[in-house]
């Protein structure tokens, strides 16, 4: 840079000294001390190599952009991992719930693959369609399944709730279907303008009607929270009275106090507060919200709850997709859930329909002794130097059939894990003494039961015993 400063200047003060007009004192004269002008282009400090490669790089970075967003990349990951793992197969139970909307989802699917205008045409005269799709979607991580084979399809105005605990997958679900990381199988669509938007053959267009909550806060930190705001509503086609746009869902969501402010001073409770008005605004046809009221104080968290269900209530009737750990937030705001646990659907149906097969009947918690933590651990495989089931086996297995005979035909879940059974017993005409007279006989019977609870059963309870008992699987 120096150099061609240096050459600068010398053409200057070379023209100034000449007198013709050819850029040259000698002007003609062959003598070898002749000064003679310098190209700004070309020779020894000319900046043309320079040009060249800033001509050539943005040409490449285009290129590598434009392959990137068709997502040519992802494509092919998605063929080569699927290729390297045809052969993994899942054998995780399943509710039946669970199977028979996948069978059905694969079903609609298939159909609307074969016959793509004739169930447009079907749909267009029956008001009870799945608006949205997702159908058999699972997900690689280094030859491991994190997403195995998730399916449901959703109206207009549902809510999904999807509960599960830290690392179940529900962030890797969202990537997903919002087409931030590649899809191994499956695939997902939108019913939307007579027309039918996949999530990789008609990407963009399909990204056109969500609306993303992510779990972490990604936010343009230089900007204000009223210039995100606008620049979402722009994005989401929102074209007259944008400003009163913005302004409503800042007082939707409280950040009236700090909306002026840039991004990077806002609070936790405020960037989530934010992440969720840009997910809102310009109302979107789907919402996908995961972990949307983490690290909001209580009275946020119900304001939260106060637009979600204003949302719902709008004329456009989106589908709203959230994830949660709370049981309590998936009660107030969802019509239908789904219990995941390991990437996998493991319950499925409309809020009464959880309930009624989780949430009746009584919860017993049987702890057992200290010395019999590691026999649970191990499981029955351990055996005898005779051949014959270890002392502590023989005695769990023994409180196991006492207690099936105890309330036989009344146990709908049994769950072990680590030093404590789980029963669910699901029998309405059962009174608490009675079950309280029986445990008490069992007690005194098996000297291996330590303490035992018995509760009403609670959504709580059956979520903490899936997500428990699939752990214990897995020690």
């Amino acid at each position: 840079m120096f150099q061609f400063s240096s050459q600068a200047v010398w053409n200057y003060n070379l023209e100034n000294r000449a007198d013709c007009e050819n850029n040259d004192v000698c002007c003609g004269d062959d003598e070898e001390n002749c000064e003679q002008y310098q190209s700004y282009y070309y020779g020894q400090y000319g900046i043309c190599c320079q040009l060249t490669a800033m001509y050539i790089s943005t040409l490449v970075y285009f290129l590598i952009m434009t392959i990137l967003e068709a997502k040519f990349t992802s494509k092919w990951s998605e063929k080569r991992l699927v290729y390297l793992n045809k052969n993994l197969t899942g054998s995780e139970e399943e509710n039946i719930n669970v199977l028979q909307e996948y069978q059905r989802i694969l079903n609609v699917y298939t159909e609307e693959q074969k016959r793509p205008k004739e169930m447009l045409e079907m749909y267009n005269t029956n008001a009870n369609v799945d608006f949205y799709l997702v159908n058999r979607v699972k997900k690689m991580y280094n030859l491991i399944r994190v997403v195995k084979g998730v399916s449901f399809g959703l109206n207009r105005g549902d809510c999904l709730g999807i509960l599960g605990n830290k690392g179940s997958g529900k962030t890797i679900m969202f990537r997903v279907l919002t087409g931030m990381s590649p899809v191994n199988t499956g695939g997902a669509r939108i019913y939307a303008n007579d027309r039918f938007y996949y999530l990789y053959k008609n990407y963009k267009r399909y990204l056109r009607f969500i609306g993303f909550c992510p779990q972490n806060n990604t936010l343009i930190e230089i900007l204000t929270g009223r210039e995100l705001l606008h620049f979402f509503a722009k994005i989401r086609g929102v074209t007259s009275d944008t400003r009163l746009e913005v302004t409503k869902w800042i007082n939707l969501i409280g950040l009236e106090d700090c909306a002026d402010n840039l991004c990077r001073d806002y609070s936790h409770g405020n960037k989530r507060k934010l992440s969720i008005g840009i997910a809102l605004v310009g109302a979107p046809l789907i919402v996908m919200l995961d972990e949307p009221t983490t690290g909001l104080d209580p009275i946020s968290r119900k304001r939260i709850w106060k637009v979600i269900k204003t949302v719902q209530n709008q004329t456009m009737k989106p589908c709203i997709i959230l994830s949660s750990s709370n049981v309590e937030e998936c009660e107030a705001l969802c019509n239908k859930m789904v219990i995941l646990v390991n990437g996998q659907f493991k319950s499925l149906g409309t809020m009464s329909n959880i309930k009624e097969e989780y949430a009746t009947g009584f919860i017993i918690k049987i702890k057992l002794s200290i010395h019999l933590m590691s026999v649970l651990k191990t499981s029955t495989e351990d055996i005898s130097n005779n051949g014959e089931p270890a002392p502590d086996d023989k005695a769990i297995n023994l409180l196991v059939n006492d207690c099936r005979q105890t309330f036989v035909g009344c146990i709908t879940r049994e769950d072990k894990y680590i030093g404590v059974i789980n029963y669910h017993v699901k029998d309405r005409t059962k009174k608490w003494n009675d079950i309280f007279k029986e445990m008490k006989e069992l007690k005194n019977k098996h000297t291996i039961i330590e303490d035992y609870d018995i509760s009403e059963a609670t959504l709580e309870d059956a979520f903490v015993t899936m997500s428990e008992s699939n752990k214990s699987r897995l020690i």
